[in-house]
């Protein structure tokens, strides 16, 4: 009988070793970590520390359902199956509308928020009777940060039409064709699930902001976007066979007379 060999890593073979293992590097270093804020404040060391063992024992379960849903979420499904090419797309059915995908509303919501914030408080400090300075360049250089966070959130879309695609990211605009796209990769990456967008002419587009994360989390999104590169894509191949077929058509007529 041929010997079985197992393609398990050592999380999905030993689960519970794993969790212990997990645990005990985040129980160890909350509670160095603790003491040492301890000792830093002169509040001492011994409290500190149980609280941060606390700490790492909560942070070390969440961390461990993580990695669970990230072993179930990408073992679900080969990414090489999710990759469009022009000879298996499914067919359109339907006219299809032009839509934009943009980054995630809650994420679009706390730039803005995180920016206005900041905004107020340099204000604030620079209208201050006793204000510094200092103070308020480095709350001004914060804003200006968090300005320039709201507009790599705000201005980025993909856009996905009859004619073909466009990606806008935060420094500058690109269009794509149907007949220039070669293929659109579902890539898997350490820290995410992307679509990459290949052209005849070498381009690889990122759509900006859509992602899923390890865990599965954004999936849904990612996969209503690839249906809308499919579906106006096959359109956009059916009607150039039409078309095809339609000047055939011509040509033949054209030639009996």
């Amino acid at each position: 009988m041929p010997a079985v060999t197992s393609t398990d890593t050592p999380d999905e073979a030993n689960p519970r070793r794993s969790l212990w293992a997990r645990l005990a590097v985040t129980v160890s270093l909350g509670a160095v970590l603790g003491a040492l804020a301890g000792i830093a404040t002169g509040d001492g060391a011994l409290d500190h520390a149980a609280a941060g063992a606390v700490t790492g024992l909560l942070v070390g379960v969440v961390r461990h359902r993580e990695a669970k849903r990230a072993r179930r979420y990408r073992a679900s499904f080969d990414p090489a199956d999710r990759t469009l090419r022009p000879g298996a797309l499914a067919a359109a059915t339907a006219p299809i509308a032009a839509r934009r995908h943009r980054p995630p509303l809650y994420l679009r919501w706390l730039a803005v928020g995180v920016a206005a914030a900041f905004v107020a408080m340099a204000v604030v400090a620079s209208t201050a009777s006793d204000a510094t300075l200092r103070t308020a360049l480095i709350l001004w250089t914060f804003s200006a940060v968090a300005v320039g966070f709201v507009w790599g959130v705000l201005v980025p879309y993909t856009e996905v039409g009859a004619d073909g695609l466009v990606v806008r990211t935060a420094a500058r605009r690109h269009t794509v064709a149907w007949g220039e796209l070669t293929e659109v990769r579902w890539e898997r990456e350490p820290w995410r699930d992307a679509l990459l967008i290949c052209t005849a002419d070498g381009r690889r587009l990122r759509p900006p902001g859509i992602g899923a994360a390890p865990d599965g989390q954004g999936e849904q999104r990612l996969l209503r976007l690839r249906s809308d590169i499919e579906l106006a894509w096959s359109a956009a191949v059916q009607r150039s066979a039409q078309l095809r077929r339609l000047w055939h058509a011509v040509q033949q007529v054209m030639a009996s007379r």
